[in-house]
């Protein structure tokens, strides 16, 4: 489909339309919430956007992995869960699973992950000091 620079030319276009779009749509969300819509009818029109671009993509977009190309396997790698089969191998395969898992611990959005919930605990409980025994 696309190649060389007609690739480059084309990724760029789409990461600027992404940009553009999160950033707009950020701006007229803000601006209904501010006109007295209600949040939830933003998210429906958002959802519904997301399905009208669903359709135009299931519809519009033509395939471009080859038949002989396409995977025969079965869907079983989108379940993150999957993922600790990885810990049944070898003595070498669990190692480096470990390794893996501990050098992505510390990354900062794991932490921040983190810090929210302990931020949020620790407001709730000054907060509410009576659901400290409940939580």
């Amino acid at each position: 489909m696309f190649s060389g620079d007609t690739l480059g030319l084309a990724f760029a276009k789409l990461g600027s339309a992404a940009g553009v779009g999160a950033l707009t749509g950020s701006m007229l969300s803000g601006r209904l919430l501010s006109a007295g819509v209600r949040p939830t009818t933003i998210f429906k029109l958002t959802a519904l956007l997301g399905l009208c671009q669903g359709a135009i993509d299931l519809y519009c977009l033509q395939e471009t992995l080859p038949e002989e190309k396409k995977s025969t396997k079965p869907l079983t790698m989108p379940n993150p869960l999957s993922a600790l089969r990885l810990l049944e191998g070898s003595r070498g395969l669990k190692t480096l699973v470990a390794v893996a898992i501990l050098q992505c611990m510390p990354e900062g959005k794991n932490l921040s992950d983190a810090l929210t919930v302990s931020f949020a605990f620790a407001t709730l409980t000054s907060v509410y000091p009576c659901l400290e025994s409940h939580l």
